[in-house]
């Protein structure tokens, strides 16, 4: 399972935050649990209501051990008790369709 976070002491903002932020333009900094930085650019934030979590669609601007460059990749947003939020790789493959039918069908929508 990987899990991605924002590292607090070089950023000090809340990886909710940045991915509510409709301005924001820049490249994600997340690091992985080996402490390992990698840069993604932000797609699409999606709640999906069957799972009641919230989702980054994000794209590896970095070369990730079995990750395509610029591919697009679903991270579930979790949320501790103490109110860290953390984004973990999407690995059901059934949410993972599901997750891209609801973004495909946004797309529809915005065009």
């Amino acid at each position: 399972m990987k899990h991605y976070g924002i590292d607090k002491e070089k950023e000090k903002k809340d990886i909710l935050d940045v991915l509510l932020d409709s301005e924001n333009r820049e490249p994600l900094e997340l690091m992985d649990e080996q402490g390992r930085t990698f840069r993604f650019e932000q797609i699409a934030v999606i709640p999906y209501e069957p799972t009641r979590h919230l989702y980054a669609f994000l794209a590896s601007l970095d070369d990730i051990p079995d990750i395509a460059k610029d591919e697009g990749i679903f991270f579930r947003v979790d949320v501790s008790e103490e109110g860290d939020a953390t984004l973990r790789v999407e690995e059901d493959e059934e949410i993972y369709t599901k997750l891209y039918e609801v973004y495909q069908r946004l797309l529809e929508e915005a065009n």
